[in-house]
């Protein structure tokens, strides 16, 4: 049940970086069917370019290694045990643009052999607004204070 929820995104990845699960909440945040990206695609085209370099050199930074494409950045982040929940902009079908809140985990099999990685993500549009208006709200209250 929790996989097909359709308020949270799971997209699971094969060893090779291609997409080989899309859930019901993936399909609603994205646009895409499964049939279109299931073992055709990699979650690249779900992410803004410059978000990506933006992440990979911040890595690149941290860890001392060059780290250059979305693929070697979760490989990196899922090979060395990091879990790492960080905001990304998804990029959807229709090119329309969503905040979410993502988890990246590693997938192992049975008899511990690794065999993919699974993002999980949940759309944090609504509370990204919600934070604009807080921050507006105390902008203009400051402004009022330093008028009285």
């Amino acid at each position: 049940a929790l996989l097909n929820s359709a308020y949270v995104s799971f997209i699971g990845v094969d060893l090779t970086g291609r997409i080989s699960f899309f859930n019901k909440g993936a399909e609603a945040m994205l646009g895409y069917k499964p049939e279109e990206v299931v073992g055709k695609k990699s979650p690249d085209i779900f992410h803004v370019p410059e978000e990506i370099a933006a992440k990979c050199a911040e890595l690149s930074e941290k860890t001392g290694q060059h780290i250059s494409s979305f693929g070697q950045y979760f490989e990196w982040i899922t090979q060395n045990g990091e879990q790492v929940s960080d905001t990304w902009t998804y990029v959807r079908k229709d090119k329309g643009r969503l905040p979410v809140q993502m988890e990246n985990v590693r997938m192992y099999d049975e008899k511990g052999n690794p065999i993919g990685g699974l993002g999980v993500a949940v759309d944090i549009s609504q509370r990204m607004m919600a934070f604009s208006k807080l921050k507006e709200a105390h902008r203009q209250l400051e402004i009022l204070s330093a008028q009285l």
